[in-house]
């Protein structure tokens, strides 16, 4: 399992300006886990992160440490965009909080090579390439 990413985090992930992101619900990943970054449910990128911790944590007791983990400056940034994900901000709603750090690429001895401009990566084995045009960077 791994998480899932909006393109504009990628490169804040990679930068280490994000090591923090929380869920409504628990995502499938655990304490020391290894997990590619995915843009979606097909594409992931070579890029991994290792959780460091795990754990829930209500809304309302984020701290600015909390919101800059997150990538944002401001709580207020970090509530509109929870708002614009989730819908609505209630302090009292209980989420799981996933702090990890980036660890680069996955060794090329474990993968196929560089990833080809527009495509998707996949290890040996596992279904087909699909295209992403989101890929170009």
């Amino acid at each position: 399992m791994t998480l899932l990413f909006k393109k504009p985090y990628i490169q804040q992930i990679i930068a280490g300006a994000k090591t923090a992101t929380r869920r409504a619900k628990r995502p499938m990943v655990k304490e020391g886990g290894v997990y590619h970054i995915r843009l979606d449910f097909f594409n992931y990128l070579p890029d991994r992160i290792r959780v460091d911790r795990l754990y829930t944590q209500s809304l309302g007791e984020m701290t600015l440490k909390d919101v800059t983990m997150e990538g944002h400056s401001t709580l207020q940034e970090y509530q509109k965009e929870w708002t614009e994900i989730y819908g609505f901000w209630d302090d009292e709603q209980l989420v799981w909080v996933v702090e990890f750090q980036y660890i680069g690429p996955e060794p090329k001895s474990l993968n196929n090579g560089p990833v080809p401009k527009g495509m998707g990566y996949r290890p040996k084995g596992v279904g087909p390439t699909r295209t992403h045009p989101e890929l170009g960077s």
